[in-house]
């Protein structure tokens, strides 16, 4: 399985094995009666443990899709191929001053 190269800010995976530990000790707590536990339905325990994956599913999904349009910006790391063509933004800011410190085209160097 392959890493991905612009990860997300939150680790996911481990986000869903603490849940799941979570709810193992929940379903563990219920099943042998510890108290305050037992006074828990399991219908209410099994709502309880869906509500937490669910909020986790939607947490996931928002920061994929918010790490997707920040990538959308960014140009490519590098072209797949040599006869793609890439298209890059263009600036609307005027061309940089020439200083004479030799780093631009129209710069001149006193050579005396």
């Amino acid at each position: 399985m392959a890493r991905e190269s612009n990860p997300t800010r939150v680790a996911w995976p481990k986000v869903y094995l603490v849940l799941t530990a979570l709810s193992t000790g929940l379903l563990g707590l219920l099943r042998y009666d510890v108290p305050p536990f037992d006074r828990l339905p399991p219908v209410a325990a099994a709502v309880l443990i869906v509500a937490v994956f669910a909020a986790a599913s939607v947490g996931h999904w928002y920061d994929v899709n918010r790490r997707e349009r920040r990538a959308e910006d960014a140009p490519p790391d590098f072209p797949a191929t040599l006869d793609e063509e890439i298209a890059y933004r263009e600036t609307d800011e005027p061309d940089e001053k020439r200083d004479g410190d030799g780093r631009g085209d129209d710069d001149t160097t006193d050579e005396t």
